[in-house]
């Protein structure tokens, strides 16, 4: 299974939207490569992702990403 493969299965497994820090926790995968491989996801349109709201004193707004429903059909297409 790929880097790409495991990211969108962790997004798959998770159900609601996951910041890339639990995505690299979840996977072992460096966070460089995981948020690289978010941003392409979301080009793609297999995954979307979504800004936090509200006061973030002292550190930026995260982003959450959440798989849509081209990334499900991708999934399963590579489970065997």
């Amino acid at each position: 299974m790929t880097n790409r493969d495991r990211v969108l299965s962790t997004l798959a497994e998770a159900g609601t939207p996951v910041h890339a820090l639990e995505i690299t926790r979840r996977t072992g995968i460096p966070y460089g490569t995981v948020y690289s491989l978010l941003r392409t996801l979301v080009a793609e349109e297999l995954a979307v992702v979504s800004v936090e709201t509200g006061p973030h004193k002292a550190r930026p707004a995260r982003h959450f990403y959440e798989i849509t429903e081209d990334g499900i059909r991708q999934t399963l297409k590579e489970t065997p």
